[in-house]
Order: C-alpha cells, then sequence, then structure tokens
C-alpha cells in the first residue's frame, strides 16, 4: 500500500496528469484524422472531457509540489477550491455526453451544443451557489461527488441499454470513475484515511488506464495507437520508479534521523530511570531542568527535530519546537496529546519509539517527531529534473519511434496497395475467363436476333417491290424492333454485370419502393393466382440507394418467384433492421415454388446461367441485380431447397447518421 506523503501525493497526481494529457493527445489527433461527421462529434466531447480533466489534475499537481517544496501549508482557496469542482464535473459532463446513445443526441439535432452548454451553465451555478453557502468540506464533497457518481453511472446505463453487451468494455472507465467519485466523498468522512485513500488513488489509476485502453481499441491509426502505448509505458515505468526512489529517499534520512537522536534518546532514558530509581515522581522527573536543557539544546541542534515527547506511567512531556522559534513545555497526567495533526501529514514523520525499560519493567517510551522539510525540497528539486529529463526522453524517443513506425506504416500501407492491384488483377482475369466463357451463349443471343432481322428485312423488301403489301411491311417492322431491342438488352445486361454503373443515390424508402414494384405486378399475380404477404417493417431507417435501380432487382426477383410458381403460390416479402447497431436494413423476397438445387445454387449469379426451361430467360436478370447490390455497397444472399422454395435477401447500408456513441 502506498502511503499518503507529499511526494506520493504529488507523484500520483502528476502520473495521473500525464495519463490524461496523453489521452487528450491521442483523441485529438484522431479528431483532427477523422473524416466521418458522425465519428466526429462524440471524439469532440471526448477531447474536450480530457482537457478538462487535464487543467483539474494539473490544478491538483500544482498544489501538491508547493506543500512539497514549501515549508508551509498550501490549500486550495474557495475560488480555487470552486474552480478545480467545475473542471472536473465540466469534465465528466462532456465524458457522459459522449456515450449518449444517438438516438437521444438525434431528437435533439442541431439544439444538442446549446442544450450541452446549457446544463454546464447549470452544474457551475449549482456548484457556485454551494460555495456561497460555505458548506461544511464533507457536504461540499459529498455534493459534488455524487452529482459526478450520478452523472458517470447514468451515462454509462443508457449506453448499456443503446449497446447491450457489446458496449460493457467501453463502459468500464465510466463505472470506475463513478466509484472513484465516491470513494472521495468517503475519504472525505473518514478523515483520509491511509487505507482508503490508496484504494481512491488506484481506482483512479485504473480508471484512466481502462479509458486509454478504449481509445486504442478505437483508433484504427498505427502511429497514434504506437504513441499511446508508448508514453503510457514510459509513464507507468518512471512514476513507480520515481515512488520507490522517494520512498527509499526517505526512509534512509528517516534512519539517519534515528542515528542523529540516539543520543539524546539514550540520555532521556537514562535519566527517567535513574531519577525513578531515586524515587522521584514521575512529573518532577518530566519537569527536571537538566531534561529540559537538554531537549532544548538538542531542538537547536539536530536537524528538523520538531518535537519530543516522554511519557512516565501516566503522566506525559511534550517538548516543541514552533516556527517561530520558541519552545514550549508541557506536563500533564491521563490520556497522551494526540499524535494526529492533519496540517502535518506528510510534513511530520514519528521516529522508532523507544521503550523505557527498569529491571524488566516498562517504565513508558520517548517517542521523537522529525520534521520533512528539508528532505521534501530535496525531493521536489530531484522531481523536477526526473520529470524534465524523462519529457524529454519520452519527447525525443516517440519522435525517433514515431519515425520508424511511420516509415513501417508507409511501407504496409504500400504492399497492401499492392495486394489490392494484385487481387483485383486476379478478379479481372478472373472475368475475362468467364466473360470468354460466355462468349458461346452471347454469339447465340445475338446470331438469332440478327438473322430474323436479315430475312425480315429481305422478305420485306420483296414483298415492297412486287406485291406491295403495306400492312405486312408494317408487321416486319414491329418484328424488326422487338428482335433488335432484345439484342440491345441482352448485350448491356452484360455490359451492366460486368462493369460498375453510374447510380444516382439518394435517401430512399425501401418499403416505398417494394410496394411500389407489389403494384407494377399485381395483374401478372392475379392472373397466376399468386398471394402476396406483405411483412414490412415500418420503422426501419432510409438506404443509401438508386431507386430506378433498386426498383429493377425488386420486380425481377418478384418475376423470378413468379416464374418459380407456374401453378400458383405465395410469395411473401420482408423488411427489417437485425439489431440497432446494423449497419443496413435487409429486404427478402421468398416463394413456396419448386426451389433451386445445390449444384445451381453456386451459379446463380453467373451470367446466362438460368434454371428456367430453354427459351423462357436469358440468364441476365440475377447477374444484373447481383451487380446493382454489389455497385451500392451491399450484399445479396440466397437460400433454396428443392419442392421448398427460395428466399432473395438484399442488404442496402442505410443513410448515415448525424451523431455515433463513442
Amino acid at each position: 500500500m502506498i502511503g499518503s506523503t507529499l511526494e506520493n501525493v504529488f507523484i500520483l497526481a502528476v502520473f495521473e496528469l500525464l495519463v490524461a494529457g496523453v489521452i487528450l493527445c491521442t483523441t485529438a489527433a484522431a479528431l483532427f484524422l477523422q473524416k466521418d461527421p458522425s465519428a466526429r462529434k462524440p471524439l469532440k466531447l471526448v477531447s474536450a472531457a480530457f482537457f478538462l480533466y487535464s487543467a483539474h489534475f494539473l490544478l491538483e499537481a500544482w498544489v501538491h509540489y508547493r506543500n512539497l517544496s514549501s515549508p508551509a501549508t498550501a490549500t486550495l482557496t474557495q475560488g480555487w477550491n470552486f474552480l478545480a469542482h467545475s473542471l472536473e464535473s465540466a469534465a465528466f459532463l462532456s465524458l457522459a455526453l459522449a456515450y449518449l446513445p444517438s438516438a437521444i443526441v438525434r431528437k435533439f439535432n442541431g439544439r444538442f451544443v446549446w442544450i450541452s452548454c446549457a446544463v454546464l451553465s447549470l452544474v457551475l451555478a449549482v456548484f457556485y451557489t454551494a460555495q456561497q453557502w460555505q458548506m461544511e468540506t464533507y457536504g461540499r464533497a459529498v455534493f459534488t461527488s455524487s452529482f459526478n457518481a450520478a452523472l458517470l453511472a447514468g451515462a454509462a446505463l443508457l449506453h448499456l441499454r443503446d449497446r447491450g453487451a457489446k458496449g460493457l468494455f467501453s463502459e468500464a472507465p465510466l463505472y470506475v470513475l463513478s466509484l472513484v467519485q465516491v470513494l472521495q466523498a468517503t475519504v472525505q468522512r473518514m478523515g483520509a484515511s491511509e487505507r482508503l485513500w490508496s484504494i481512491e488513488q488506484a481506482t483512479t489509476l485504473v480508471g484512466l488506464g481502462l479509458f486509454a485502453l478504449v481509445v486504442d481499441r478505437r483508433t484504427r491509426n498505427l502511429q497514434l495507437r504506437f504513441f499511446l502505448r508508448l508514453n503510457l509505458t514510459f509513464i507507468a515505468l518512471a512514476s513507480f520508479l520515481i515512488l520507490i526512489v522517494a520512498g527509499t529517499e526517505r526512509r534512509e534520512y528517516l534512519q539517519l534521523a534515528e542515528i542523529h537522536a540516539e543520543d539524546l534518546s539514550e540520555f532521556l532514558r537514562g535519566h527517567v530511570i535513574f531519577y525513578h530509581n531515586q524515587g522521584m515522581p514521575p512529573a518532577q522527573i518530566l519537569s527536571e531542568p537538566g531534561i529540559i536543557r537538554r531537549v532544548t539544546s538538542d531542538l537547536g541542534r539536530l536537524a528538523d527535530l520538531r518535537r519530543v515527547r516522554v511519557g512516565i506511567g501516566n503522566w506525559h512531556m511534550e517538548m516543541e519546537l514552533h516556527e517561530d522559534w520558541t519552545i514550549s513545555h508541557q506536563v500533564h497526567s491521563g490520556a497522551a496529546y494526540a499524535i494526529a495533526r492533519p496540517e502535518e501529514r506528510g510534513r511530520v514523520a514519528t521516529l522508532t519509539p523507544l521503550p523505557i525499560i527498569s529491571a524488566g519493567t516498562e517504565l513508558g517510551r520517548i517517542e521523537l517527531d522529525q520534521g520533512l522539510g528539508r528532505i521534501n525540497a530535496r525531493v521536489a528539486q530531484q522531481m523536477r529534473v526526473i520529470f524534465l529529463a524523462f519529457t524529454i526522453t519520452v519527447v525525443v524517443a516517440a519522435v525517433l519511434f514515431g519515425l520508424t513506425v511511420q516509415q513501417a506504416n508507409k511501407t504496409i500501407q504500400k504492399q497492401f496497395e499492392e495486394l489490392e492491384r494484385t487481387q483485383s488483377q486476379f478478379a479481372n482475369v478472373e472475368r475475362l475467363a468467364t466473360v470468354g466463357q460466355l462468349a458461346g451463349g452471347l454469339a447465340h443471343e445475338i446470331n438469332n436476333p440478327a438473322g430474323i432481322i436479315i430475312t425480315t428485312s429481305d422478305y420485306a423488301l420483296r414483298q415492297i417491290e412486287n406485291l406491295h403489301l403495306h400492312d405486312s411491311f408494317r408487321e416486319d417492322l414491329e418484328a424488326i424492333r422487338r428482335q433488335a431491342r432484345r439484342i440491345s438488352n441482352t448485350v448491356g445486361g452484360l455490359l451492366a454485370f460486368s462493369r460498375p454503373a453510374l447510380l444516382q443515390k439518394r435517401s430512399t424508402d425501401l418499403n416505398a419502393i417494394i410496394r411500389q414494384c407489389l403494384g407494377l405486378l399485381a395483374p401478372r399475380f392475379h392472373a397466376q393466382q399468386i398471394r402476396v404477404e406483405d411483412r414490412l417493417t415500418e420503422d426501419i431507417p432510409s438506404v443509401s440507394a438508386d431507386p430506378d435501380r433498386l426498383e429493377q432487382v425488386i420486380v425481377n426477383l418478384l418475376n423470378n418467384a413468379v416464374d418459380a410458381m407456374p401453378s400458383g403460390g405465395t410469395i411473401t416479402v420482408a423488411s427489417f433492421r437485425s439489431s440497432p447497431e446494423d449497419r443496413c436494413v435487409t429486404a427478402s423476397v421468398s416463394d413456396n415454388g419448386r426451389g433451386i438445387s445445390e449444384q445451381e445454387l453456386k451459379r446463380i449469379f453467373e451470367p446466362f446461367f438460368s434454371t428456367k426451361p430453354k427459351g423462357q430467360g436469358t440468364g441476365l436478370g440475377l447477374a444484373v441485380s447481383y451487380g446493382i447490390i454489389r455497385d451500392h455497397g451491399g450484399k445479396i444472399e440466397v437460400e433454396s431447397q428443392l419442392h421448398r422454395g427460395t428466399v432473395f435477401r438484399i442488404c442496402l447500408p442505410i443513410v448515415e447518421e448525424l451523431h455515433g456513441s463513442f
């Protein structure tokens, strides 16, 4: 357990300041690199939170440094105390807002920033009022800590409700920091218990460490993750090293003080035993002029010796050297003087008590209080040097390692781009192979219409020249037009599959497109005795899509479902969103027709492959649909069993939300 000495308090305050500062630098850099508006808003709030939290730790470290380097006790004035509480609570408020579910933030839309500022102003006004009421220290600590704990825990619970078990890792720091606030109020109430203070400091460091892990997990940039991990490692090692060095030097100083005060302790013990054996009463022994002269002399001679206490039975004597170099002498009976003095915590240490034993009986004990002003000033000076050297080392190491990581990152990025180009080349080769495989079918599809066009044209020309059959001429022209359109559709479908299309994407209501397609095909459903079941979910978000191309896909899937049920059946159309975290909306078209075999299912999206009887399809419908959904950034899937039906599912990305939870 770490003791609450001045140097330990200062080291831990600086440790917490550095960790919060590193998290601030990382989130600020991530905010600068982030281009997605939905991800920038929570990053802004987190950066603001740790800016305020770092300012809070800086204020605490400044006060602790003054305590360490100055002989007088430094405390926060009422104004500075108000500022410290305000900075901490404002930081927690910003952090809580970053964790708010996106649905709540969207409800306020553009007023979100103004509402946040109003809430922050209200909090600061309440704190200021509490300060003006001059609440007692305990009441003020309970008020502010309870507010902060409730704020963090409430934000964590809302985030848990929105994200479920997936958000537990991100919420863990909020729960830990909320526990810290409860511990702070408890420490104030119980008089800064050593054990509670240690638990509070350890919990604070755990909370900051967990948040650093959350930031590391959320950060995609390799250099930022390296910067965060490197600096946290350096900070932890340096702080633990400084704690060990400071503690060791403190112990050595106290051991040296005990050696220097050994003559005084032996003098007092010998005189007490001598006068006691002479039968002198304890009160007279403790007031004996020789003892008083020797203690007075050593209080001025021994460095930083502050107080001498001697107890004999129920009588106690205390001589103390005050700041104005006056020495007081008090003798009383009853309970000993209270040793615990809150204002001297970390400034005065009690040396190892020396028992007074005569003839096997303990008569009393001698206690010496050693001032720590010199060792504290020396430790403060050493810490300035250590932290300055540490800062320079970290900056140099971060720059050197950062350049190395940057070079490695460029190499990895270059290799990744080369791999992407290689994969793209393989994909193009495979696509060319597929197109080559389809050349025979394409020639067949084109040659037949071309032959019909040539034959009909020749026939029309002969009729015009010989028989003047104008009606037949018109019918032949209609045949020419139909076959020409067939050629155009076939070639156009192949081109739509083989190369990306230019889409006119916009916010689109998927349900409206599906209902529009059902209306277009309603006459065919009625003619072939097809029943349609509507299972569309009404509150699904809009998708980013080209409505005309999306309609083409839905119509094609519905036509295929009708073709799979020549004797009638049921088509079920549905739309849904799997979960609030899912970034896409799914639409499905299912039938209870003849189904597709497992072998055919593997080739279902290949151009010119069709499960329909010869002459009833070109085999381009699903291939074109696959290309359209692919160009939308979505995916299309199929499940089927023979004689049980087929289900086609298309997944389309939703329109980007205005705000995302951190």
